[in-house]
């Protein structure tokens, strides 16, 4: 075994808007040996499940220089959502390695899969199946089977003198009253107790009205109580750039419309449940020329959301489940374009009306419009495939292609 005696910590940060983002690493040298590794130390800034990741590692040399390029795969992350995890395994290097850059290629999470930049629904796949095993027999049916082999091999059926069920059913245990009223109180102490510590040794800071979760120079949005009907989020709020609107980040709340502001080469989310049950929201806007990927039912049940301008954003299945007075609707595409418009409504979809629908997507598939209303198309994309029937339920007069 190798005798390390040099060990050292760098810091990086170099894409702070990763979905997985590299925070620390540790060079690990063997002089001796001539031997060099590292290890990392990565950051889940998405409210999922992280399952495995692909990354590229470039070794530098002391001039910066390339000296190799390779690309790591980590299956079996089982990382928890937003939060640290260090993967176990140490990566070889070079001897002449200096420093390393780290660039992220994949990353599969529970509902989606992050390739490169952009964001794949995987809420439909099924990668391993289980082998079908037989159910374990009930103690009733194996004392009855242990019976029949007796009577059929003696002649005479044997007393049974023990079995689970009896046992089960003679041991009940009974407490007094007042044991129950003490476990309650011990088990309401504890969550209490934990609540507090929780609060106070989160990384969640108040600013301006907003909760935010602060990672580095960067900050997700999880909670508003500015009490404003019309709320414009910034592109940084104190000394941190919003990138995240997280799960219930303004559920609930009395706004009436919510302009975002996306900073420049910024991947912005918007979570699932981040405008659920916005009873009062009616406007919707994105500005900036950072993409928005919008997850899972984000606008659930926003009843008199009427206008949505996200020119940037990539919609996922159900983000607009319960939105049934919609008129407006501009967005870039959906995530997964094998889907339907009406799969953004779910079983609200034929009650909704759109007057205008403006999007930019590479492909229209058979039947795109097929369970909702549109009065107007504009399809900003001049390149755009349509498959054989991909306008039905629409008038075609009615369809815009490369112009807004």
């Amino acid at each position: 075994m190798s005798s390390y005696n040099r060990i050292e910590k760098f810091k990086y940060s170099k894409d702070p808007s990763d979905v997985v983002s590299l925070k620390e690493f540790i060079l690990f040298t063997d002089d001796r040996a001539e031997e060099k590794c590292a290890m990392f130390k990565f950051y889940n800034t998405l409210n999922q499940r992280l399952s495995s990741m692909k990354f590229e590692v470039r070794q530098l040399d002391e001039n910066g220089e390339i000296l190799e390029s390779s690309t790591v795969v980590y299956e079996n992350c089982n990382a928890e959502p937003n939060g640290f995890f260090v993967p176990s395994a140490k990566l070889k290097l070079a001897y002449d390695c200096a420093s390393i850059a780290v660039k992220l290629l994949e990353a599969c999470f529970d509902r989606v899969k992050w390739v490169k930049g952009e964001f794949e629904d995987n809420s439909y796949k099924f990668e391993k199946y289980a082998s079908a095993v037989s159910a374990p027999a009930s103690p009733r049916v194996i004392v009855k089977e242990r019976e029949e082999r007796e009577t059929s091999s003696g002649g005479k059926k044997k007393r049974v003198v023990f079995s689970s069920e009896s046992v089960a059913r003679k041991n009940f245990a009974v407490f007094p009253a007042v044991w129950c009223v003490i476990v309650c109180v011990l088990v309401l102490a504890f969550t209490l107790v934990s609540a507090i510590f929780f609060k106070y040794n989160s990384s969640i800071v108040y600013i301006d009205g907003y909760d935010l979760r602060v990672d580095g120079e960067t900050a997700a949005i999880c909670g508003y109580d500015g009490g404003e009907e019309s709320v414009t989020v910034p592109k940084r709020i104190g000394e941190y750039t919003v990138t995240k609107l997280e799960d219930g980040a303004f559920k609930g709340t009395r706004v009436k419309e919510v302009v975002i502001n996306v900073a420049d080469d910024v991947r912005f989310v918007v979570e699932s449940g981040a405008f659920e049950n916005c009873s009062a929201l009616e406007f919707v806007t994105a500005v900036g020329s950072g993409s928005v990927t919008v997850l899972g039912d984000a606008f659930k049940s926003c009843q008199l959301l009427a206008r949505i301008s996200m020119p940037n954003a990539y919609l996922n299945s159900l983000s607009l489940r319960g939105c049934e007075n919609l008129r407006t609707l501009e967005f870039n595409r959906l995530i997964d374009e094998r889907r339907s418009l009406s799969e953004l409504f779910g079983t609200s979809a034929e009650t909704v009306s759109l007057n205008r629908l403006t999007f930019a997507p590479n492909r229209i598939p058979t039947d795109f419009f097929q369970g909702v209303k549109v009065k107007n198309v504009v399809i900003q994309n001049q390149n755009c495939v349509l498959a054989d029937g991909a306008l039905n339920g629409v008038d075609k007069n009615n369809v815009t292609i490369g112009n807004k």
